[in-house]
């Protein structure tokens, strides 16, 4: 029974994600000028009129409206059949049908067209706007205010949601005939009270409603950037399969001799390591790279194995990304390589040794790789062609200074000279 609950739980949470997601998709195609891509969604989410209609905040005919995208407007009326008087119901947007929408965005020709499609215009929404008094203020012609007008004598029946639904705000665009608190600082028009502009509509809530407004802002979601990165980490969780194949990949590479293996094997395993790591957005390299450094060190496969292995999966121009990951991993691996290097095999600079040093040997290539990408550009001013060393240089000119400077030269392991010589004469 109780496995029985768990799975109708998970199930119902699963089919609301994805409901959630294809809404949000379908207001989005609806909003963006383009027919093929709303009928696209349209067709994806299997949606009809009826659930177009009761979609939560705006509707797919809503979005429309309000980016003018008059294509798309008259296909859900005319073709999908969506009801041209469905309305929103928010907090800060109830009653407002498609014309409303329309008509705060000033799009006059998806209001001709609603006004066409007889859509209601006898509606107070919840702030007290009415179709005509947000189309009188958004500088629609007078012959739409005439087709407005007209229609409120012929449909009569008021819809008044400043009544039902008020929130006690105050805002502009007013209509008179339902506004019974006019103050002596209230601008009364012919359509309109408090008529704003496009200069003064910006701010124009955060004016009027400075409370409000201040508890609206400390209760607003986080920014952005930040929205983002928790919907990408959600998104970014792997799923049960994936985990287990993530196990497995690591089991291949962990509990398996590498003389055992071919080269492809090991690629393969460590390939879907990478892949399946990358996609959960969390830091991972160093821990990875401790891992196989773990390998050396248990005996299960040479540094060399591990660093051929990489080296091979690092050339795939078709994918930059994992190119670039397989580098990222393979400098972690080696960044503390000499440690799995046994002494002898590392070159005594007291000792005697060749004067060309061999970089394919531990640690010299290791060196190299480290400091193949540098520039001494760094230490140079942008105004000048002349080295500007990074301190004070130190001039040897006795023989007490030659034999200092030999001998840190027999003791440093790596050394970059640079000789400058100067007449003082």
């Amino acid at each position: 029974m109780l496995g029985l609950a768990v799975g109708i739980a998970s199930c119902s949470l699963a089919s609301q994600t994805t409901t959630t997601t294809n809404s949000a998709q379908l207001r989005k195609a609806a909003g963006s000028q383009s027919l093929s891509k709303l009928q696209e969604a349209l067709a994806a989410g299997g949606w009809t009129a009826q659930d177009i209609n009761i979609q939560e905040g705006k509707s797919a005919l809503h979005m429309a409206a309000w980016k003018g995208c008059l294509e798309n407007v008259a296909y859900l009326i005319d073709r999908v059949g969506c009801d041209v008087d469905a309305y929103s119901t928010g907090e800060f947007n109830y009653g407002k049908t498609a014309i409303f929408y329309a008509a705060t965005q000033s799009r006059e020709d998806v209001v001709d067209l609603l006004l066409e499609r007889k859509a209601k215009v006898t509606i107070v929404n919840n702030k007290g706007q009415s179709v005509l008094s947000l189309c009188a203020t958004h500088e629609m012609s007078s012959s739409v205010l005439e087709k407005i007008q007209a229609l409120e004598q012929a449909q009569g029946d008021w819809w008044n949601f400043r009544e039902s639904h008020c929130d006690g705000l105050e805002y502009g665009d007013l209509d008179p005939r339902f506004y019974r608190a006019l103050k002596d600082t209230d601008v009364v028009t012919r359509f309109a009270v408090n008529p704003t502009t496009h200069k003064t509509r910006k701010g124009g809530f955060a004016r009027r409603n400075p409370e409000q407004y201040e508890a609206l802002v400390t209760r607003k979601q986080p920014p952005r950037k930040e929205r983002n990165q928790t919907k990408r980490l959600q998104a970014a969780k792997l799923t049960p399969e994936q985990q287990q194949q993530l196990v497995d990949a690591w089991n291949q590479v962990e509990e398996t001799k590498w003389e055992n293996t071919n080269l492809k094997q090991r690629q393969q395993s460590i390939r879907m390591i990478i892949e399946l790591h990358d996609k959960q957005f969390q830091p991972w390299l160093r821990e990875a790279a401790e891992r196989l450094k773990q390998l050396v060190l248990a005996g299960t496969c040479t540094q060399e194995d591990v660093i051929v292995t990489l080296e091979c999966l690092g050339k795939d121009p078709a994918d930059a990304r994992f190119s670039k990951l397989v580098r990222k991993l393979s400098s972690r691996f080696r960044s503390d390589g000499n440690e799995y290097a046994p002494l002898e095999s590392i070159p005594n600079p007291k000792k005697d040794h060749p004067l060309i040093i061999d970089w394919s040997v531990d640690p010299w290539r290791v060196a190299l790789q480290q400091i193949e990408h540098l520039s001494i550009s760094i230490l140079e001013r942008s105004d000048t062609s002349i080295l500007r060393l990074p301190q004070c240089p130190s001039f040897v000119d006795t023989v007490e200074q030659l034999s200092e400077l030999q001998e840190k030269l027999m003791s440093a392991p790596i050394l970059a000279l640079d000789t400058e010589w100067l007449d003082l004469d």
